[in-house]
């Protein structure tokens, strides 16, 4: 595989005696992202923006195009990709190997970080390679999937990491931020994202 290289420095090889152990967490992590982004996109009480983007994410995951992996080294879902003008790269969402105990200690934390991970995907099958706009988007999504929590439940208790995000997002998110000029799945690669996305 041409990219082979890029991957030896993120994923560790399986021990074949670990390998049951580490299938099972594999098909148990992903089982839970997916029902995470069903669950996202069908929620009729979730932000529109948000059903929208995990619909778009069911897909773009769905097809491969930003698949989930389980690697070990990453503290927290991290996306990681590169760009190239003929599209020739790739992108992916890492999993933390003990994702699943960390969703168990803080379900909330981690479904905000899916919503964050989606976002970063939508960005990267845009081709969108300016940083600051990735950040805000993704940002603002996860800023939405907070206040829609807020809403849910009142005696949720945020941590500072949270309590962040909802500072530096409004509630005019949920009127402005949409994927109306976003393209829909599938379109071929290398559409622009507008600048009001």
């Amino acid at each position: 595989m041409k990219h082979d290289f890029l991957f030896s420095q993120f994923f560790k090889p399986i021990d074949a005696k670990e390998a049951k152990t580490v299938f099972s967490n594999v098909q148990l992590s992903g089982q839970l992202f997916t029902s995470i982004v069903e669950h996202l996109g069908n929620n009729p009480r979730m932000p529109q923006p948000v059903r929208e983007l995990a619909k778009l994410g069911w897909n773009l995951v769905g097809e491969k195009i930003t698949p989930v992996a389980l690697a070990e080294g990453f503290p927290t879902l991290s996306f990681w990709c590169e760009i190239k003008h003929d599209f020739k790269g790739r992108g992916v969402i890492l999993m933390p190997a003990n994702w699943m105990d960390m969703y168990k200690d803080n379900p909330g934390y981690q479904i905000g970080a899916v919503v964050s991970m989606l976002s970063r995907s939508k960005d990267y099958w845009n081709l969108l390679s300016d940083k600051a706009k990735i950040e805000t988007h993704a940002l603002e999504y996860e800023g939405m999937f907070l206040r829609y929590v807020k809403e849910e439940d009142k005696n949720y208790e945020f941590d500072d990491y949270q309590k962040h995000v909802l500072s530096k997002t409004s509630d005019e998110s949920f009127k402005t931020f949409s994927l109306a000029n976003c393209p829909p799945f599938p379109v071929p690669h290398g559409g622009n994202i507008h600048e009001n996305n």
